[in-house]
């Protein structure tokens, strides 16, 4: 079986002006992230692999992740990025052998991917720092996740 945890990166300094591709994470989004990771570690999930998108603020969400699974390979993904490509996505999943994958993301991409690996659509959106479980019983494919659960901060702060 392959577990994918799509995650949404935390929340964003909405005070910063510069460039979107390096906007970083605000005070409370690092908080509310430390706490969304210590909640996958008490599920008693094992990562294997954690994929991210080259911008700043989902590569700190990452980074806040890998702390509570410091076993876990921590690998940037472009097509999580900008460069959104859900076919690049699942052949690295693939390629890592990895049996538990959290990949951290973006609005409104992780919607797309999500709707595209589900058996059985149902329609959300992620909330910063909102993760959505998906189990693959069989191969990982297009349209054989099954729904486990959806989690975000106020779900669990």
């Amino acid at each position: 079986m392959i577990r994918l945890i799509l995650m949404r990166h935390a929340r964003a300094d909405e005070s910063f002006w510069g460039k979107d591709a390096l906007k970083p994470l605000s005070i409370r989004g690092q908080e509310e992230h430390e706490k969304i990771s210590k909640y996958l570690v008490h599920q008693n999930i094992q990562v294997d692999a954690i994929f991210y998108s080259p911008l700043l603020r989902a590569k700190q969400t990452a980074s806040i992740v890998s702390q509570s699974f410091p076993q876990a390979k921590l690998q940037e993904e472009k097509a999580l990025g900008i460069a959104f490509d859900s076919n690049t996505i699942l052949q690295s999943v693939l390629k890592s052998q990895a049996q538990v994958v959290i990949l951290v993301g973006h609005e409104p991409t992780l919607v797309l991917l999500a709707s595209q690996l589900m058996k059985a659509y149902k329609p959300f959106t992620f909330e910063r720092s909102g993760s959505l479980v998906l189990d693959f019983e069989e191969e990982l494919h297009f349209g054989n996740g099954k729904f486990k659960f959806y989690f975000s901060p106020k779900d669990i702060l």
